[in-house]
This record gives structure tokens, sequence and C-alpha cells, in this order.
């Protein structure tokens, strides 16, 4: 972003605002890191099965070993186990590779999701702690606490205890961008989600679930959820390069407007 008046610290959010925004988007630069290095290492080991034949090739005619001889005494696997072994692993890599890498995707979107969930606790959290007043609302003041646990927490521990307790009031069964705006409500952050916006972050959560619950495999409450993604039953849901890059957009799209509803009610300009 170019340096503008806006950019002074007089115009910037306050710390304690942008805190939970800032681990999440660390979090998901991680999440993507790590994905790009599992797939560069993928497509590495997709001939890595080659490489190991020519090298024990290389072994036998030069260096004079016996390719079926038995493991040396320090363990080492003999030239034929490491032949099977390559094998077997480049097999794997090229599968994956013509998955279009379905497993690590869902590991991402799982992780992306977990992210979300985090990161919207984790404002409740802040504005609990830092807009006093919030906290002698009525709905907080109905949330039922066991006394003895409560006074042996510490002052976070008090708030993001209070939060989970709202959390579980009021989303219960509640799915999508609806389970976080019910949350956000409670601190005054909930506002208007566009409707691609909403529709994409409910299949996202939707085939997390599936993902996380049934393998990947398409259940009949997917398919009542999102009759329009025109699965079967027991059909593997699709997780490409296209789905992965639109729920991917959506979290992080979701979490621009949340942002900006702060950045609104503090005067700043939109990101």
């Amino acid at each position: 972003m170019n340096s503008s008046a806006s950019d002074t610290p007089r115009h910037k959010m306050a710390a304690w605002k942008h805190a939970p925004f800032d681990r999440f988007m660390d979090y998901t630069r991680q999440v993507h890191r790590l994905f790009h290095l599992t797939v560069h290492g993928i497509q590495i080991l997709t001939t890595h099965d080659k490489l190991i034949e020519a090298l024990v090739k290389y072994d036998d005619v030069v260096g004079g070993q016996n390719p079926t001889e038995a493991p040396s005494e320090s363990g080492e696997a003999s030239p034929d186990a490491r032949i099977e072994a390559a094998r077997e692993e480049a097999a794997f890599a090229r599968r994956e590779a013509e998955s279009d890498f379905h497993r690590l995707r869902a590991h991402t979107l799982l992780d992306l999701w977990g992210a979300l969930e985090v990161l919207v606790e984790d404002i409740v959290v802040a504005w609990l702690g830092n807009v006093p007043e919030l906290l002698d609302s009525e709905e907080v003041a109905r949330v039922r606490v066991p006394l003895g646990e409560f006074q042996r927490l510490d002052d976070e521990e008090r708030l993001r205890f209070l939060a989970r307790e709202l959390r579980d009031k009021r989303t219960n069964l509640k799915a999508g961008s609806t389970r976080f705006e019910m949350m956000l409500a409670v601190v005054g952050l909930d506002g208007k989600v566009e409707e691609p916006l909403r529709r994409d972050l409910f299949e996202a959560n939707q085939v997390r679930n599936v993902i996380a619950h049934r393998g990947g495999i398409a259940d009949r409450q997917l398919l009542k959820a999102c009759p329009w993604m025109s699965l079967r039953p027991g059909q593997p849901v699709p997780l490409g390069r296209a789905e992965s890059n639109r729920y991917e957009m959506a979290v992080l799209n979701y979490v621009m407007t949340v942002l900006n509803r702060i950045r609104a009610a503090d005067n700043l300009p939109p990101i």
C-alpha cells in the first residue's frame, strides 16, 4: 500500500483491533507457503524412481556392487528395496498430481476454516476485553458459568470462556457466515454479507464438514444443504484448483468485510 495521510498513526486502527487480523493473515501465509512447498516436493517425487534406478544402475556397473545384495550391517536397504520404495513413492506422487492435489487442498480448506473460526473468537474476546460496557449487556449477563472454575482462570481465559459460551448458545446448528455473524453481533460488528459471498462461505463450510466427518464423500446432508453442487450420495466431493480457490477467496473476502466494518466505525477508508 502506498504511503498517504491515511497511514499516519492517528488514522490507524488501535493495535488491539487489528491484532486478531494480523494473526489470521500470518497463519494464512504459512498455510499457503506449506501448500506450495508440498506441491513442489510431490512434483519432484513423481520422477524420483527413475533417479534411484539410475543411481543404483551406476553403482552396479561402475562401482561393482551387486544390486541384489542383502542390507548391510549398518541397516541400509538393498538396492532392490530402494528401487521398489522409490517406485511406490513416485506412483503415489503421480496420483496426487493427477488429482490436482485433492488431499492437500482438503487439508488447506480445513486449516483456513479453522483459522476463520479462531479469528471470529479472537475478535469477540478483544472487544469484550477492551470495551467494558459490552460485559454489562443482557446477553452476557445471562451466561451461566461455574463460579469455582471461572475464578481459577486469568482475565483472557475468562473472556475466552464467555466467548465460547456465547458461541455455543447463539450459533448451535448454524453454518457459514450466519454462524459468524451471530457471534459478531454480540460485540456489534455484524452486518450485511452479499449473497454470492454468503453462498460460497456456506458451501465451503459444508464441504469442510464432509471432509472432516465423511472423508470427503458426499452424503444426503450435503446434497440437501447445497443442491446446486449436483452430486450423488457416495460421490467424492470435487476439490480441484477452481473450487479451492473459490473457497479460499470467500474466506479472505469475508475477513476483509469484517475488517472494513471496523474501519468504517473508526472513520477509516475501506481496504
